[in-house]
């Protein structure tokens, strides 16, 4: 499940970065892009693309840890959660 989740968040979240940009900030978009390049392909490839490839290695590298960290701590703390079977 936390390979899922961990797949998952970057995917959620970088569709709704994508929405959030297309709605409010084209014009700024356009303006960095620079006259003549394409708008679009400069927000999927030089934005969204290098912060997908980020957060994605990032979520994936720091999720099972903090997992273990969390397991550790309600184990410790005699939380009884169900941590231990996911």
């Amino acid at each position: 499940a936390i390979i899922l989740a961990s797949i998952a968040v970057p995917l959620v979240n970088t569709g709704t970065f994508i929405l959030g940009v297309l709605a409010f900030f084209m014009p700024t978009i356009q303006e960095l892009a620079g006259e003549g390049n394409n708008a679009i392909q400069f927000l999927f490839v030089g934005i969204i693309g290098y912060n997908f490839l980020i957060e994605f290695a990032a979520v994936s590298i720091f999720s099972p840890s903090i997992l273990q960290l969390v397991r550790i701590f309600m184990k410790s703390h005699n939380f009884g959660s169900n941590l231990e079977n996911n």
